[in-house]
């Protein structure tokens, strides 16, 4: 007996009838590129994404931020003033009452103004690639003085060079800079002070200088690459500068300044610092610490009245004597001999610092 099998396709066919007309596919402008385009100076009022689309020259400010959530792109190109000193390249405008927030500034160079970055009032904003350069007073400015309030901030990757002062914290006057990062960056061959964190009698705490190349400041003033000052009844304390390489000439390399004021809690790690009159000051600056920093042809002082100031596993080459410190701070003692370090004796002692 033969069984014949006979198979059949019993899948269905889907309608190939289209649901309805074509519609469009295309992203519209906005989505395409969501942002506010710039092509001038002049005033943004309104919180967004904003981008110039080439250089601009001007005459007064530059671009000036007068509200919260901004992020302006200078799409690589350059703002350039006409060395005015009243003017700014980059005004974050707030006031009493009205801090402005939330803002990022990136990706280009200011040039040419009296300041170049002036952040008033403000808090919680990043400055990110900037080229701050031959500005007449400060290339960056975290302006919290008079009253005023600057914290929060982080500036990463950004240059500061050949202005009047490289980036200036100014807490003076009763006024607030807290909390701002300054990471990765460059201040090289400006006029007076790369870096200044003015507490004059105001508050400049709990700031970080970390990571960053501070070379050839105080070009056209004998003063200091860095200087971490609290005078006249100010505070400047909780402030860390570490992983640095700082290079003069500078009268001082780092100063912590508290005279008739207070400079204290501040920490001073890890940095290489090289060719200064002095190195690392603390002048009136009790209860720092100074520590793991390595420095040449320059060394480390701190004043009598710098009580409990900690200086600690330093090593100074080619300076003698590396270490001005006296009973009154804390430290390691100073190892000078040369050859193999012993293993007892001052030289295995775990807070020593040395001398070559």
């Amino acid at each position: 007996m033969i069984l014949a099998l006979t198979c059949s396709d019993s899948r269905a066919q889907a309608s190939l009838t289209p649901p309805g007309a074509p519609a469009p596919t295309l992203r519209t402008l906005d989505q395409v590129e969501p942002r506010s385009p710039i092509s001038g100076a002049g005033v943004i009022t309104q919180p967004g994404s904003y981008y110039l689309t080439g250089n601009i020259v001007t005459a007064g400010h530059g671009i000036t931020i007068r509200t919260n959530n901004v992020t302006l792109d200078l799409m690589g190109f350059c703002l350039t003033g006409d060395r005015d000193a009243s003017d700014y390249g980059i005004y974050v405008d707030g006031n009493f009452g009205m801090v402005r927030s939330g803002i990022c500034i990136r990706n280009g160079t200011v040039t040419g103004f009296g300041k170049g970055v002036r952040l008033e009032y403000a808090e919680a904003c990043r400055l990110d690639s900037l080229i701050c350069v031959s500005n007449l007073a400060d290339g960056v400015m975290f302006y919290g003085a008079n009253g005023g309030t600057c914290r929060g901030h982080l500036m990463q990757q950004c240059v500061a060079a050949r202005n009047g002062y490289g980036i200036t914290l100014d807490a003076s006057n009763g006024g607030r800079c807290e909390g701002i990062r300054i990471l990765s960056c460059t201040v090289e061959e400006n006029g007076a002070q790369g870096v200044v964190l003015n507490g004059n009698g105001g508050v400049c705490c709990y700031n970080q200088i970390v990571s960053s190349i501070i070379r050839g400041n105080a070009r056209s003033v004998q003063t200091d690459a860095i200087a971490v000052e609290g005078p006249h009844d100010g505070l400047c304390c909780g402030n860390t500068i570490s992983g640095c390489t700082i290079v003069g000439p500078a009268v001082c390399a780092l100063r912590l300044y508290g005279t008739d004021g207070e400079c204290s809690g501040n920490v001073v790690e890890n940095n290489r610092i090289i060719r200064a009159e002095i190195g690392v000051f603390a002048q009136t600056a009790p209860r720092n610490v100074i520590a793991g920093n390595m420095l040449s042809e320059t060394g480390i002082s701190a004043s009598t009245d710098s009580i409990d100031t900690f200086v600690l596993n330093n090593l100074v080459v080619e300076k003698s004597p590396g270490f001005s410190i006296g009973a009154n701070q804390v430290y390691g003692p100073v190892v000078t001999a040369s050859g193999a370090l012993s293993t007892n004796g001052v030289a295995a002692h775990p807070w020593a610092n040395f001398q070559r």
